[in-house]
């Protein structure tokens, strides 16, 4: 008889159980919403064709979060269009340089040989790259939560929501304590206050 347990499959870091992915966080923070429980299986870079490639025939390169119930196994993608929540390419460039620093010692090798042979070195991706566009890009949040809020959409939390705290995770794992810096760029405190709303929602299961 199949196991009818959900497992989660998740992108290994240097710190046990804690999820760093903004793609893996979003799934978790769903999960964890809706409260079905979860085994978390986490796989480093260069595990993770061996472990979840049969999922994502094809597809090059295999990516996580992947999550298996029973005898199915899927992987998780997002199409948001809705763009305002995600990263800003000004903050992909300066996240990813910072990102090997906490990877697991394989994940950190095979993810540096592979976005430098992508994108070039990564020191000078990083190159005019700061916590300064942050501002500007997250002047729409600052607005919608003035509006709507306390949440994105209204009174009640949404998948939108999760969006913005898993990439503002991602973030404060590539350098701890700036997404604090980046909430208070704005005076009226309404992004801030969200964050106060959202972070306790921040745990892994």
């Amino acid at each position: 008889m199949p196991s009818t347990e959900v497992i989660f499959y998740d992108l290994l870091c240097s710190t046990p159980a804690t999820c760093w992915s903004p793609s893996c966080w979003r799934t978790r923070l769903v999960l964890q919403h809706k409260r079905i429980p979860f085994h978390t299986v986490w796989v480093s870079y260069p595990d993770i064709a061996s472990t979840v490639g049969h999922t994502q025939p094809g597809r090059e390169p295999v990516t996580l979060p992947v999550i298996k119930h029973g005898d199915t196994a899927e992987a998780v993608y997002f199409f948001e269009n809705w763009t305002h929540a995600g990263p800003t390419e000004s903050l992909i460039l300066w996240s990813l340089p910072r990102m090997p620093a906490f990877l697991d010692k394989r994940g950190r090798e095979f993810f540096v040989r592979t976005r430098e042979e992508q994108f070039g070195s990564l020191e000078e991706m990083a190159e005019g790259q700061g916590l300064e566009q942050a501002e500007m890009a997250y002047e729409p949040i600052e607005f919608l939560l003035k509006r709507y809020g306390p949440y994105i959409a209204g009174d009640r939390v949404s998948y939108q929501d999760f969006i913005l705290l898993a990439t503002l995770l991602w973030y404060d794992m590539c350098e701890p304590g700036c997404v604090r810096k980046i909430v208070n760029f704005f005076p009226s405190r309404h992004f801030a206050k969200w964050y106060d709303l959202m972070l306790p929602l921040a745990v892994t299961q």
